[in-house]
């Protein structure tokens, strides 16, 4: 929260022209009120996640968190999502189904707890991906290049996952680990600015490459 909060000052010095709502500031509650985006839009991601901890959270208390409630959460955002697309018109609906790629890392969490048989767990993880798939493919308005990238995503992860034993950190791989939330928050609106000034002194490839070098 505070190096999201310091990236909408950020934001607003540099671009303007951002609405105040303190639902879009808390993230947790911009998608339940219909909050605007601040970021460029950017943080649509943020809300589900914050959205999903708190789900989390209360599986935790209530101490429900196990297979039959994935069960039950898969389907419950699959009838959501379908839900407000035919009926409200909204394209929050693949934002939504995005729900589906959280409860596959329950499912490997589970694993790796040892809590469920693998079989159980590839079966579940079936029909998680089944209900993504559906929504993603029914209402996905990206190009069709762009809609491999979930499932490209969950393949990467889940071989990662699979095979963790054989990777080993480095100072490389922590330094781009603690730096990836930053640079996801900044790019969409810093690296466009930055270019933009660039080109009055620089040839525009040669702009676009400082860009980058500056983030």
């Amino acid at each position: 929260f505070p190096v999201f909060l310091l990236t909408c000052v950020v934001h607003y010095c540099l671009v303007g022209n951002q609405t105040f709502n303190i639902a879009s500031y808390s993230v947790i509650f911009a998608n339940i009120f219909n909050a605007p985006f601040i970021l460029e839009g950017l943080e649509w991601t943020l809300r589900i996640e914050m959205e999903f901890y708190l789900y989390i959270a209360l599986c935790f208390y209530f101490k429900k968190f196990n297979i039959k409630y994935i069960y039950i959460s898969s389907f419950f955002i699959l009838g959501a999502s379908i839900f407000i697309r035919l009926y409200l018109k909204s394209p929050i609906c693949v934002q939504l189904a995005y729900g589906q790629l959280f409860l596959i890392g329950m499912l490997l969490y589970l694993q790796q707890d040892k809590s469920f048989s693998r079989k159980q767990i590839i079966y579940c993880l079936a029909i998680v991906c089944f209900n993504f798939l559906l929504v993603w493919c029914l209402f996905a308005t990206e190009p069709h290049n762009y809609r491999l990238y979930p499932f490209l995503s969950v393949g990467i992860f889940i071989l990662c996952i699979h095979f963790q034993k054989l990777f080993r950190s480095n100072k490389i791989i922590l330094y781009l680990s603690n730096c990836s939330y930053s640079l996801y928050l900044l790019h969409a609106f810093l690296f466009p600015y930055i270019k933009n000034k660039l080109n009055f002194l620089l040839p525009a490839f040669l702009a676009y490459i400082c860009a980058w070098v500056c983030l």
